[in-house]
């Protein structure tokens, strides 16, 4: 099982293999499931439910176990005993400390780095430390890469100060950073790159890898990951999300695309190949679990597909969300989606575990402010 919604396991179920990544599941040059061999190389592809760049290997997804006796995937959550009913307001304390005790442990049994970004996700992790804990966290930092970012910058200075933690800002392109990266043949960080995603990300460009590659030391990497479900990401505004969850809607929201548009994206045969292998996935989830389908979807088959790997390749970081854990999955999925889209999922977590850190202005709304002047 993949315990991180990162680490995209895949599986060459005729050569009996389940690996890390697509090189090492194939001991023969490679096929590609699209175009050519030097294709592979060219720019970075959309490729969606278990497709990878080689036609023999597929992606374990999320919530999977592989029988070994067959090498057939199985599902174990969510299944038929999962509760997708509504929670009462009774339900805000549990996830919070459920969160603040997870966050307490990483932090207590491994040298862990917290990037706190202008964001909801980094805020809401941030917000489960204990003082304790904050003392043990070995970094907390935020990229400066452009005039954008600058928004991060400020919005994150402002959080560490509401929770008084020391924030280390990246000056990914000038500064003590610009002298690290100044040895290192970006060239050869993208190859290396292209071979531990499984061609996932062959083209990253240049600001993206600097970035990454002055992360801090640290054995666990802590991200937001599964907490995107506190606010609904997969989710339109409330206003369109409609009383019945159907497939094609499911789809769409997964891939952040209408169907139209996936066309033009993947191909009239790559769109047939994704949409039919979603149609099988969505008819096949418990008929609880559909009506919260780009909830599941999302961490099942998003977060732990390659766009995962982007994050530790580089480096090799171990990159963790603490939010992965089955019972915030299960509890906080079970809040309308139409309610935490709005926020008041969030708000009511940030307010227990950190009151007035909820009113901290994020990026958005800095930029939003800054624009409106």
């Amino acid at each position: 099982p993949d315990a991180s919604s990162s680490l995209t396991t895949v599986l060459n179920a005729r050569a009996g293999v389940l690996a890390a990544s697509v090189p090492l599941a194939i001991d023969t040059p490679v096929r590609p499931t699209t175009g050519g061999v030097d294709d592979l190389w060219r720019a970075s592809r959309l490729r969606l439910m278990g497709e990878t760049s080689d036609r023999r290997v597929t992606q374990l997804y999320a919530n999977h176990y592989v029988d070994l006796s067959d090498f057939a995937p199985h599902r174990f959550w969510p299944d038929a005993a999962t509760s997708f009913d509504p929670p009462g307001q009774d339900a805000i304390e549990p996830i919070a400390e459920r969160l603040r005790a997870i966050m307490g442990v990483f932090v207590n049994r491994f040298a862990c780095a917290l990037p706190v970004t202008g964001g909801k996700d980094s805020r809401l992790l941030a917000a489960a430390l204990t003082p304790d804990a904050m003392r043990r966290m070995r970094h907390f930092f935020v990229y400066e890469i452009n005039w954008s970012t600058g928004f991060d910058v400020t919005s994150a200075k402002a959080v560490a100060a509401h929770l008084g933690l020391p924030l280390d800002v990246k000056r990914v392109l000038s500064g003590d950073c610009a002298a690290e990266l100044a040895d290192l043949d970006l060239r050869v960080v993208r190859a290396q790159t292209a071979l531990a995603t499984g061609f996932a990300h062959p083209r990253l460009g240049k600001t993206v890898l600097q970035a990454m590659l002055v992360t801090p030391p640290c054995t666990l990497l802590l991200r937001g990951g599964a907490a995107e479900l506190v606010h609904a990401n997969k989710w339109p505004q409330p206003p369109r999300i409609p009383a019945r969850v159907e497939a094609e809607f499911a789809f769409e929201r997964l891939a952040g695309q209408s169907t139209t548009a996936l066309r033009r994206t993947l191909g009239d045969d790559g769109f047939k190949r994704s949409w039919s292998r979603y149609n099988d996935w969505f008819h096949g989830l418990p008929q609880g679990a559909q009506a919260r389908a780009p909830d599941v979807g999302h961490r099942e088959l998003w977060l732990s597909g390659p766009f995962g790997t982007i994050f530790q390749a580089p480096r090799r970081h171990f990159y963790v969300n603490p939010f992965n854990d089955y019972r915030l999955m299960t509890e906080t999925t079970r809040f309308d989606p139409k309610m935490r889209r709005r926020g008041v999922l969030l708000k009511s977590l940030l307010d227990h575990l950190s009151p007035g850190l909820a009113e901290v202005p994020y990026a958005t709304q800095l930029r939003a402010k800054m624009q409106a002047a």
